[in-house]
């Protein structure tokens, strides 16, 4: 919400879940669940979004061995069933750092990730395209958000939102026309 623009937006409420184990993607991988679904990944700024609006804020768990592995992916997601202790809820952040689209650090064959928010809502990882499309660790998430959304109070594709006038809601990168990972 701005000072003349109301948004409402739909998002999965914690990360990408496959029997019961957060799981870490391949960017394209990612998208191609999001496309099937008509959702997009977030942006930097919806992560941030995300995280202020989650009423379950988890400190990030940081992991330095195997950060690839299997064995460690299940681990870290553990330490997150634990500290959610089976409460409920309707957004959860904090955990994992976002597989996002980006109008700027977006380069093609990379992977561009962004978040893992602090408790005093700072991230650690900055919007960040160092790794290749090919690299993947337990960190990562894949959250998705709708592509039906409101403005003021109209339905309307949220690619028509990121493309047009009030793209400054969901981004501060200025108006976002890639797409995603194709």
């Amino acid at each position: 919400k701005d000072t003349t623009n109301t948004l409402t937006l739909f998002v999965s409420k914690d990360y990408l879940l496959v029997n019961g184990i957060r799981v870490s993607l391949f960017p394209k991988t990612a998208q191609t669940i999001a496309d099937y679904y008509d959702c997009i990944l977030p942006t930097p700024k919806l992560v941030d979004i995300i995280w202020e609006k989650s009423d379950i804020q988890l400190e990030p768990k940081s992991m330095s061995s195997n950060r690839g592995s299997v064995d460690t992916l299940i681990c870290h997601n553990s330490f997150i069933e634990q500290a959610i202790l089976g409460r409920s809820f309707n957004l959860i952040a904090g955990h994992k750092k976002d597989i996002v689209i980006s109008a700027k650090a977006w380069s093609k064959g990379k992977v561009t990730i962004y978040g893992w928010h602090k408790l005093n809502g700072k991230p650690i990882q900055s919007l960040s395209s160092i790794h290749s499309e090919s690299y993947k660790d337990y960190s990562q998430g894949t959250r998705f958000v709708s592509r039906k959304c409101i403005l003021n109070g109209v339905g309307m594709d949220i690619w028509d939102v990121l493309s047009g006038d009030s793209h400054g809601l969901i981004s501060n990168e200025g108006k976002v026309s890639i797409r995603g990972y194709k």
